[in-house]
């Protein structure tokens, strides 16, 4: 037997979502850097203990340095690369998530959720496309 599909409650459907000024901010900076090639300003927004995970390329990178080098490494050839856009972002303060949409790779679209410390600095970001 199928369930009848549920719509979301009127107040959900009716008002965007809260976000927080720093993690549109972290998110805007994040995605700009690296769609327009600079790699190095991307990684300088990670702590030096952040943490990178590609969850479609079950890839995990361990701080600063390492995470710059595999930015520069794959920045031409991953879907999050050049030219990548800025879709919807959601979150608060410490964290929270957005949606990117790639013109130029196989891999038309994706998200990323991100950890902030309060320095503003990202801690974490967890990517699946």
């Amino acid at each position: 037997m199928r369930r009848p599909p549920v719509d979301p409650p009127l107040a959900l459907r009716s008002k965007p979502a809260a976000t927080s000024a720093r993690i549109r901010n972290v998110s805007s900076k994040f995605v700009e850097m690296l769609s327009g090639g600079n790699t190095a300003g991307a990684a300088a927004l990670f702590s030096h203990d952040g943490v990178f995970e590609d969850r479609s390329l079950n890839v995990k990178i361990v701080e600063y340095p390492a995470i710059n080098r595999y930015f520069v490494r794959v920045n031409q050839k991953s879907p999050f690369g050049r030219g990548v856009k800025l879709g919807h972002v959601v979150g608060g303060d410490a964290g929270g998530g957005f949606e990117w949409a790639s013109s130029s790779s196989p891999v038309k679209t994706g998200e990323d959720a991100l950890s902030i410390n309060a320095e503003g600095k990202i801690t974490r970001v967890m990517r699946q496309h």
